[in-house]
């Protein structure tokens, strides 16, 4: 494990590619911690490019990324990891998620930031109620949801393991890849640029994701009935927890129920391969000291 004063990036991404990913590798040469064999890495060269981007960018001394950190075909070791692995997240100073998603255009980068300054929305906290901020068009209202689902349908919402690695992480960022160029941009503080890339903050991305949602559901605008499908999914996908037992939807105060629940729910929602690693991802999210025994057959 990395020494306390080595400052590293803890890399989140899906192992296969998406549609709108080159699967390209080889073009990267590792060495082993000995300094003995060096060989090409299996990791994507897009991937190793933009999180080599952001390492030099944020003047880190390295980044860990589990295809090349971890002996795979050392059973005790992968054992040990599976076990561990939301350490490598706590302990990492700035953690990055890669999506795959592309924004398509200057004015979805424009709304993101909108939405990401938390401009949409009207938060009564003493009432624990959301709403639309004032003088919002129902067809500026659909753009932001259309692109809110278009970026959270990215593979990594959908993985066991991201989850884990999102839920651990102190303080992850995202990172973005666009299609257009990205020149003197002019956006808030709450999204930096880099290459091709935009970077913003995971949870203030997700927090305000799901208050949006809530406003969309607490609006009494027929026009917006047809939004309401698409923000009961972001709201599974995006969820955040302080954030749902603060604020109430319609319906009423959401009901409190224990966090090790919730995240039990989220777990078994999202896919991976070997389902006998379930219990140790809840238990690294609940933080629980004891583990249970698994006998593994073929992972």
């Amino acid at each position: 494990m990395f020494e306390k004063t080595f400052k590293y990036a803890a890399v989140s991404y899906c192992n296969k590619p998406s549609k709108h990913e080159d699967a390209t590798f080889g073009n990267y040469d590792v060495q082993d911690v000995q300094g003995n064999t060096i060989r090409s890495t299996t990791v994507r060269d897009d991937v190793l490019g933009r999180v080599i981007r952001f390492v030099q960018c944020r003047r880190l001394d390295g980044f860990w990324i589990d295809e090349e950190c971890l002996d795979k075909d050392d059973a005790t070791e992968k054992e040990t990891a599976i076990n561990g692995m939301d350490l490598v997240y706590r302990k990492s100073c700035m953690p990055i998620a890669l999506l795959s998603t592309p924004l398509d255009t200057h004015h979805e980068l424009l709304l993101l930031d909108t939405c990401l300054q938390g401009k949409f929305v009207e938060i009564f906290e003493h009432k624990g109620l959301v709403k639309l901020a004032p003088g919002l068009k129902t067809d500026q209202l659909r753009r932001v949801t259309n692109l809110l689902s278009r970026i959270l349908s990215d593979g990594w919402w959908r993985r066991c393991w991201t989850f884990q690695e999102g839920y651990c992480s102190k303080n992850m960022d995202f990172s973005l890849p666009t299609r257009f160029c990205l020149g003197e941009e002019t956006v808030s503080s709450k999204i930096g640029l880099l290459g091709s890339d935009v970077v913003f903050g995971a949870r203030d991305f997700q927090n305000q994701v799901f208050l949006f949602c809530l406003a969309i559901q607490n609006a009494y605008r027929p026009k917006l009935h047809a939004l309401w499908p698409k923000c009961r999914v972001l709201l599974g996908k995006a969820r955040r927890y302080d954030v749902l037992f603060n604020y109430q939807n319609r319906t009423g105060k959401i009901k409190k129920i224990p966090m090790s629940a919730w995240i039990v729910g989220d777990v078994c929602r999202r896919s991976l391969k070997f389902k006998d690693n379930i219990p140790a991802i809840v238990a690294n999210c609940c933080n629980y000291t004891t583990r249970i025994e698994v006998i593994r057959k073929g992972c």
